[in-house]
């Protein structure tokens, strides 16, 4: 009985070993499965098809991958003269016909979305200056673009709300006592002086000066030195976009609004509400602001007259658009998008309403706010940086008359400004983290000048509107030197140190002096360029004769009747 009972459980526990042993061969085989043989088990057919997706997009990953390093080896093979100037790298200027395909083409390539239905497959060119070429000369070379000409319009196109000296370390009451922004007037409507073919205007001779904590934007005599306009209770003005001598669209907090300057009047108020973080709009022309929405989803187009949404121009589902710069001449407006992967930059044509670029390098991604546009729309430049690694960020610049890589150029640091100048044929100005100063030539796509001398990252660059000099400083003030220099020929025209910390500065439009403003001083002072050959008193003497001459040339600003008035406009 007992050898029976033992016999049963022996028996008994090989069945079971079996029993395993038969299941686990059934898993070895599901799992060992080849792709694409069909299955009778749900959780088998769930297994092959994650499998078969991952190797799907494996074999994508190894298909897109070689198709960019054959591009990157055929650019190499037809680009192999590159140049290095002073240790810094320059891609050569791709020919007409043999441009490398980087760059994509919303009508050709992108998968179809709803952007798709707003692009044409072959936008119509927009009427700007022709692809430049070893052989063909710059577009800036034109007499529109020399030293004092006047004839352009170059307010800087930056975010809002970058462009300013950092005062969150003070006191609520002390940066209610100072000017926290200035600005320059348009520069397109000049009046030629009878003594001389000196083109001159009233944007020679004024600025506008913004506080934000006390609610003030002040019109600003640059030469004698005194406010001809001061507006009060404007709501927190962040930023203006000028959109004539008199009339100018005010960020208040996040509120678009239309003010006239010289009557101080309320115009226009712009229905809807900006995003806190990223309030960006630019200006089409007289009549149209173009803004980022709310949500960062669209770019709205806003009537000036009546405040009035007109158009909207949409990028596609879900994508939350992070900078907007617009062209000084209005017909050509960039965003960054910060949904796909890489960020691309999308490239609107304003004139025509569509959108013409969406421009993408693979595994790399657009640093938008170290970006510039030039001012006739034609070129566009921006700080790039590689996906996922530890690599030194470079600059990009694209053609926006062809959508196509123009140039690529890799400091040996990272960039921590970018600007464009209209002068000298066209200049990329380039702040980079070793505390030099890159210029780089626009028509030839070369680098022209390495400017050494601050003891600080240069992170704000500031172009003459009106002649070929910029001036380059650091904002956190670890450099307390404001520089000047020539593009012309790469020399440092004069160091300036101001006594204290300064709240805002910038140069006259013809760079013949500084306007800043101390912190928690409600004025700004004027430092006119001195000649280090010269002693302090023949210093002094040159310069009060200087602007005894410009005062004696003043333009009056709108009603000379008003000249000095401060306007509460609550009251």
């Amino acid at each position: 009985m007992g050898n029976t009972c033992a016999s049963i459980k022996k028996s008994s526990k090989q069945s079971q070993q079996q029993q395993q042993q038969s299941e686990s061969e059934r898993k070895v085989s599901a799992e060992s499965i080849p792709y694409g043989t069909e299955t009778t088990t749900a959780a088998e057919t769930t297994t092959t098809t994650k499998t078969t997706t991952l190797t799907t997009t494996q074999t994508a990953t190894k298909i897109e991958s070689t198709i960019s390093t054959t591009k990157t080896t055929a650019n190499a093979q037809i680009h192999k003269d590159t140049q290095l100037v002073n240790t810094y790298q320059s891609s050569e200027i791709y020919p007409q016909n043999e441009r490398l395909e980087v760059t994509t083409n919303t009508a050709t390539t992108i998968p179809t979305t709803a952007t798709n239905t707003i692009t044409a497959p072959s936008p119509d060119p927009i009427s700007l200056s022709p692809i430049p070429t070893a052989s063909t000369p710059s577009p800036y070379s034109s007499s529109r673009y020399s030293s004092m000409s006047g004839g352009h319009q170059s307010y800087q196109n930056i975010s809002p709300i970058s462009g300013h000296i950092d005062l969150s370390q003070y006191t609520e009451s002390i940066r209610t006592d100072s000017f926290t922004q200035l600005f320059h007037l348009r520069c397109d409507q000049t009046t030629t002086t009878s003594s001389s073919k000196e083109q001159i205007g009233v944007e020679d001779f004024y600025l506008i000066a913004l506080s934000t904590e006390s609610d003030e934007i002040v019109v600003w005599n640059i030469y004698q030195q005194k406010p001809v306009r001061i507006l009060k209770s404007i709501p927190k003005p962040r930023a203006i976009r000028m959109v004539d001598q008199l009339r100018t669209v005010v960020l208040c907090n996040r509120e678009l609004t239309l003010y006239d300057l010289n009557k101080a009047k309320l115009l226009t108020k712009l229905k809807g509400v900006m995003n806190q973080k990223m309030p960006y709009y630019g200006l089409h022309n007289s009549k149209y602001v173009v803004a980022l929405s709310r949500n960062r989803m669209y770019v709205n187009m806003i009537n000036l007259d009546t405040g009035d949404l007109e158009t909207t121009f949409k990028a596609g589902e879900d994508r939350f658009l992070n900078s907007l710069l617009t062209s000084a001449n209005g017909k050509i407006c960039v965003c960054g998008d910060e949904t796909q992967k890489p960020f691309p930059l999308l490239v609107w044509d304003l004139s025509n309403r569509k959108l013409l670029y969406d421009l993408r390098i693979p595994h790399h991604e657009f640093i938008t706010r170290l970006s510039a546009i030039s001012d006739d729309g034609h070129y566009v430049v921006s700080v790039c940086q590689e996906c996922n690694t530890s690599a030194k960020n470079f600059l990009i610049v694209y053609d926006l008359q062809s959508g196509t890589l123009f140039k690529k150029w890799k400091p040996e640091y990272d960039s921590v400004s970018v600007a464009i100048s209209t002068q000298c044929g066209g200049c990329v100005i380039n702040g980079i983290k070793n505390n030099d100063v890159l210029v780089w030539d626009l028509s030839t796509g070369n680098i022209k000048y390495t400017l050494s001398g601050h003891t600080a990252p240069p992170d704000r660059l500031d172009p003459a509107p009106k002649s070929n000099v910029f001036l380059s400083y650091n904002s956190s003030r670890q450099d307390t030197q404001l520089r000047i220099w020539s593009l012309e020929n790469g020399n440092c025209l004069w160091t300036f140190t101001p006594d204290k910390d300064i709240s805002c500065c910038t140069l006259t439009p013809n760079g013949m002096g500084i306007v800043y403003g101390y912190v928690g001083e409600k004025k700004l002072n004027l430092a006119i360029r001195e000649d280090p050959d010269k002693s302090i008193d023949d210093n002094q003497k040159t310069n009060q004769l200087y602007i005894e001459e410009m005062c004696s040339k003043i333009i009056p600003y709108g009603d000379k009747e008003l000249d000095g008035h401060e306007i509460d406009l609550n009251s």
